[in-house]
């Protein structure tokens, strides 16, 4: 599969995730008062991020396949593809369960081996320091509590 096509369909489905989430924001509440976002401001913002950043990659897409002019010759999902979105499921069906900085740590440290990182020690450090850095930032700098999880 060409790169314009895999921008293409990557375009789509990031659209369509954005899209959504973007819907399932639109029931979190509004605001408390004037200058002060809501607990649905950030959801929002990066769903707009997502939707405008897929057609900023629709675009490349397309104009890659313009210039190359390829035909649709193989069109399966690579399996590397599939496993980061079976991966990514499986953290978010864990997260409500295990918490935020439980489910993170093997996700991002499996998130580093499946990008063909291979310095192990480099991988643990990581995997450990991110979410810890995104609990207290998300935490102590948005004031945006992160899930702790009910077997917890």
């Amino acid at each position: 599969m060409t790169m314009p096509i895999k921008n293409i369909i990557a375009a789509i489905v990031f659209a369509v995730i954005g899209l959504g989430y973007g819907v399932l924001t639109s029931a979190l509440p509004e605001r408390a008062g004037i200058g002060i976002p809501g607990p649905a401001f950030f959801p929002q913002l990066i769903a707009g991020f997502v939707v405008c950043l897929s057609f900023a990659l629709l675009y490349k897409g397309v104009t890659g396949l313009k210039a190359h002019d390829h035909h649709f010759r193989n069109t399966t999902l690579p399996i590397k593809a599939i496993c980061l979105l079976v991966w990514f499921a499986v953290f978010i069906f864990l997260l409500p369960y295990l918490g935020f900085l439980i489910t993170a740590v093997p996700f991002f440290a499996g998130l580093m081996v499946m990008c063909h990182s291979c310095q192990w020690l480099k991988i643990a450090i990581c995997a450990m320091v991110i979410p810890i850095f995104l609990f207290f930032l998300f935490r102590d700098g948005f004031q945006i509590l992160l899930p702790y999880g009910t077997w917890m």
